[in-house]
């Protein structure tokens, strides 16, 4: 499958990466990268923002590709909940050398805390390394 700009819902252009200021986490919650065990509350929080998202869509479309890596996503716990979640990714046909923010997901009930802004520049981060 081949991606073209209309395909996108949002695009967004920066030209470099630097001095992206890091926010920080409200109380109670923590910040870190995926780990092996993290697939069903990962796949419960997409369901819960975008819909039609399990495990096994997890693997078809990130954790199987040759590009893989858990340093890829970055997320926000809570009480050990899984509550926001950013993945970097890349779409160098369209881009070359240019990385996407393939989507950030905040659970309902978590929104408007600042960790959409926080997992975000963590993925930013992890192109301007």
């Amino acid at each position: 499958m081949s991606c073209t700009l209309q395909d996108y819902q949002l695009f967004m252009h920066r030209p470099h990466l630097k001095d992206i200021p890091v926010p920080d986490l409200p109380a109670g919650y923590g910040e870190r990268h995926y780990k092996e065990g993290d697939e069903a509350r990962w796949a419960a929080l997409l369901n819960d923002v975008f819909g039609n998202w399990g495990v096994e869509r997890l693997h078809r479309e990130f954790l199987d590709c040759v590009q893989w890596s858990p340093r890829r996503l970055t997320l926000v716990e809570q009480a050990s909940r899984i509550v926001a979640v950013s993945l970097a990714w890349e779409n160098g046909h369209l881009w070359p050398r240019s990385g996407v923010v393939h989507w950030v997901g905040v659970h309902e009930e978590h929104r408007r805390k600042g960790l959409g802004r926080c997992v975000t520049t963590r993925t930013l981060e992890y192109f301007a390394e």
